[in-house]
């Protein structure tokens, strides 16, 4: 036998057990599983807080930006009216007048005000993310009831104010112009919505 080989009753020697290691047996503190509800008002809350900061500044700067385009479609209005009634009295063949354009001219106070509403949306959105928070360990019902009136009363204000102030032209704050600031209360509501709707479930 050669001496660099182990000898049969070595080779048949059981080899020791490894130590399990601790890391493996020591409890862990899992985080609690995200819902739909979670994942979904965090995503929101984070929207709503950023983009009802800069809804606000560009809800300040649309109102003269406003101004501007509405008197300057209503001076290009008058004069295709003022041209149209030359020709006429000319005796030049004409059609169909231009139509009168309907002059819009929000209210100055209007300028000041509707800042505030995607500012308080903004603020919302921290109170959204506390509750998606709190929703993941199932504890919304205290810090829901005191923010979900304002998560109706907020855009729902703002929503009658731009439809009193700019009417047919509302559809501006759903655009970039506006950045987005009109589908940002609607999500609101929606998520004012699911939020009752949740608390009424759970109280069953």
């Amino acid at each position: 036998m050669e001496p660099d080989q182990p000898s049969p009753a070595e080779a048949e020697k059981p080899q020791p057990a490894l130590p399990v290691l601790d890391y493996r047996t020591a409890p862990r503190s899992t985080e609690p599983p995200r819902t739909a509800f979670s994942t979904i008002a965090s995503l929101w809350g984070a929207v709503m807080l950023i983009l009802g900061a800069v809804g606000a500044i560009s809800t300040f700067a649309h109102y003269d930006t406003f101004r501007r385009e509405n008197e300057r479609m209503w001076f290009e209005n008058e004069l295709d009216r003022r041209t149209y009634e030359i020709d006429k009295l000319n005796g030049i063949s004409v059609g169909a007048p231009p139509p009168l354009f309907q002059r819009l001219k929000p209210h100055r106070w209007m300028h000041w005000i509707l800042p505030w509403f995607p500012l308080g949306m903004s603020v919302l959105g921290a109170a959204m993310l506390a509750i998606a928070r709190d929703a993941r360990h199932g504890a919304t019902r205290n810090r829901t009831r005191r923010w979900l009136p304002w998560l109706f009363i907020v855009p729902g204000l703002f929503f009658i104010a731009i439809a009193g102030e700019y009417q047919l032209e509302s559809w501006r704050f759903f655009t970039f112009e506006v950045t987005f600031v009109g589908w940002v209360a609607a999500g609101t509501l929606a998520m004012a919505l699911w939020t009752q709707l949740g608390m009424r479930s759970d109280a069953r």
